[in-house]
């Protein structure tokens, strides 16, 4: 009995470590996967974000080149880059046009566009005088917050920033799972990195993937509870159209002339399943 004890025991151990080796091995081979999957993406949306933003937007300039002869303005060349953040350059015949009348061409620009534009810069060329301005934008905010902390930790992280290059405006509240410095943790962590992705052009549902990636690992590693609610506000600065991305978040408040109404989604908190479930709510913002 005794040898067969011992047997018994020493097989145990035998699968036990093959059992760990293979199950870090698998988790070895996921975090490479993972890793690669999202520098992938990011690669791709990158590129094709530049490519949006460099493309040549032919209607806009017949529409522009058509309403300048109209005005006697006759441009030599129109070149307008972008469907959104558009970048103007129009190449007049000399001299300059005086202050009142680039004031003039400014508006009829802005009306051409429908777009709100920089103040344009006027340089002398051999050929003639180039104009150089682009979309700027089109929407001002106040923010404000407060915290309730209980025990003395806030496990809520808030953030506000935006994506200059791309034109787009974040609002950002996590809440970690659990109570204490472990959910105050989790969410500065998951705050802190959607940040970074977002500021740097990364589209939210990559950027929320990435996270939710990050805090699964983290958590099938041994580590505490990691996984955290999000609601993620994305304002497009040009055109005014919002968009809340929510994972299992408390319904956010919208107040509209005298009217309150709640956006609400059924869905988990970051860092559970592999599949993370990410509700997108599309609305327009109006003036107030």
């Amino acid at each position: 009995l005794r040898g067969l004890h011992e047997s018994v025991l020493q097989e145990i151990r035998t699968r036990a470590v093959q059992l760990s080796r293979t199950r870090f091995s698998e988790e070895r081979a996921e975090i490479f996967a993972l890793d690669y999957g999202a520098i992938s993406r990011v690669l791709r949306e990158t590129a094709a974000t530049r490519k949006e933003r460099e493309a040549p937007n032919t209607a806009a300039e017949n529409a522009v080149r058509e309403r300048l002869s109209v005005l006697g303005f006759e441009p030599i060349s129109v070149s307008i880059l972008g469907e959104r953040g558009k970048q103007i350059a129009l190449l007049l015949p000399a001299p300059a046009p005086d202050a009142r009348r680039l004031s003039y061409l400014s508006e009829q620009l802005a009306t051409c566009l429908d777009a709100h534009l920089s103040p344009i810069r006027v340089t002398e060329q051999e050929n003639g005088v180039l104009l150089l301005c682009r979309e700027a934008p089109a929407l001002a905010w106040k923010q404000g917050s407060s915290f309730s902390a209980c025990e003395g930790i806030c496990g809520d992280a808030l953030a506000t920033f935006r994506d200059a290059e791309n034109g787009y405006f974040y609002a950002l509240l996590c809440d970690g799972m659990g109570a204490g410095v472990e959910a105050a943790l989790t969410a500065r962590l998951a705050s802190t990195h959607l940040q970074r992705l977002l500021s740097a052009g990364v589209r939210p549902e990559t950027a929320l993937r990435m996270l939710s990636d990050l805090l699964r690992l983290g958590r099938n590693g041994g580590g505490e509870e990691s996984s955290t609610t999000v609601d993620l506000l994305q304002i497009d600065e040009y055109t005014g159209r919002s968009v809340f991305f929510k994972c299992r978040a408390a319904p956010p408040c919208v107040k509209r002339g005298g009217s309150i109404f709640k956006l609400s989604a059924s869905t988990l908190p970051l860092g559970i399943l592999k599949e993370s479930g990410v509700k997108r709510i599309e609305f327009e913002l109006q003036e107030g």
